[in-house]
């Protein structure tokens, strides 16, 4: 089982903000080289040195465009590669801090995102270490005492309805 770090451009991540509900089915052309049991962790920018996590997905399923539409009834964004998850899981959004972001390592060549790292650094889907992962893990099983995305979601819609 691998560990990903997935990238969603902020508009991306303001699109499920607005839309709520939950984390079931994700989709990219990056997701070739995800396999059933990994997990994918959702992230996107907050604002320089900041990250935020919207998400965990474990890769049930990975189809793809027809197969997955079919599954779950309704149209998707176009991909070749689609990972349907048996339990959906909350949308959150967790922030971290620099220190935090400076601990996260990654297999591969580029092992740590730079001090001024930005959406470019982030591109590509980066396979977490298994340190890096135990943290997320950790995060994530804390996360109603970090999360704000219940009430960042009202002040998102209180500000679309004007």
């Amino acid at each position: 089982m691998a560990n990903w770090m997935v990238y969603w451009r902020f508009e991306t991540y303001m699109t499920s903000v607005i839309q709520g509900g939950k984390i079931d089915h994700t989709a990219s052309q990056q997701y070739k080289r995800i396999a059933a049991g990994d997990i994918i962790w959702i992230v996107t920018l907050s604002g320089p040195k900041g990250l935020i996590l919207h998400g965990r997905q474990e890769a049930d399923r990975i189809t793809d465009q027809k197969t997955a539409e079919r599954l779950l009834k309704e149209d998707l964004w176009e991909s070749d590669y689609h990972v349907i998850s048996k339990k959906p899981t909350q949308k959150v959004q967790i922030s971290f801090t620099a220190k935090e972001i400076a601990r996260f390592r990654f297999d591969g060549l580029s092992k740590t995102l730079p001090p001024d790292f930005n959406g470019c650094h982030l591109q590509t889907m980066r396979k977490l270490s298994a340190e890096t992962a135990d943290l997320l893990e950790a995060v994530w099983r804390q996360r109603k005492a970090r999360d704000s995305f219940p009430a960042f979601r009202k002040a998102v819609l209180k500000a679309l309805r004007g």
